[in-house]
């Protein structure tokens, strides 16, 4: 099953930071789509990545492993991780289209 990963960290709310970290983790782990977003105001970064994994227990095993060589890579200096969320696609999907649209 596919799951998307994302972790929330502090003090890299910064363009530069986002930068690097993009660029670290497309070296590291391309393929596993990273897409890093930043909250200037909050001081975060956020980095979520897709993966496989059979449940969302490896997925979280698995995704540790990456972010930790991503954020090595980026040579950014550890900082507290503020969140982490696990979602599966198959049910982010299948809520999605369930939902009853209603005329505005």
């Amino acid at each position: 099953m596919e799951y998307r990963l994302t972790i929330t960290i502090a003090g890299h709310g910064n363009e530069e930071a986002a930068e690097r970290c993009l660029d670290a983790f497309l070296t590291c782990h391309s393929e596993t789509g990273p897409v890093v977003s930043i909250n200037p105001t909050g001081g975060t970064l956020s980095v979520t990545i897709a993966l496989d994994a059979t449940d969302p227990w490896a997925a979280g095993n698995l995704a540790s492993r990456i972010f930790a060589t991503g954020l090595k890579q980026s040579e950014l200096a550890p900082t507290p991780i503020i969140d982490v969320a696990i979602s599966a696609v198959q049910f982010e999907d299948d809520a999605r289209h369930s939902r009853e649209l209603v005329p505005a």
